[in-house]
Parts: structure tokens; C-alpha cells; sequence
């Protein structure tokens, strides 16, 4: 699992994109409704980047590389 938080669609999309993030949290007391629905388009829109994110992407899934 890689979570990250986000607090606009702009961090969400990055989660996927640099990251390759499955999962997003939001502070319910911090982000709006209208925030929170861009947040999962954004997050759901976005593919991950691969090439050069790809390896520190591994390491998460296999620390011993």
C-alpha cells in the first residue's frame, strides 16, 4: 500500500505520478467537499509516470534493492 496525503488536486495527481500511490487521505476538518472531488479525479485521471520515478518506486516494494 502507498498512501499519501493530499489537500488539493495538484498533490493528488503528483501521488500518482511520482509515486505510483493506490491509496489517498484527507484531512476531513482541512479539505472541502468540492476540494476533496477534485482530489479523486485528479487521483483517478492521473497514470504513473514510470522511467525515472520507477526505481524509487521499487525500493518502497523492495527495500533490500
Amino acid at each position: 500500500c502507498r498512501c499519501a496525503l493530499v489537500s488539493e488536486g495538484l498533490s493528488a495527481r503528483l501521488s500518482r505520478e511520482h509515486n505510483d500511490a493506490n491509496v489517498i487521505a484527507m484531512g476531513a476538518r482541512l479539505v472541502g467537499i468540492e476540494i476533496a472531488k477534485d482530489c479523486i479525479t485528479q487521483f483517478l485521471n492521473t497514470e504513473f509516470g514510470g522511467d525515472r520515478h520507477a526505481r524509487r518506486v521499487n525500493k518502497l516494494s523492495n527495500p533490500a534493492i
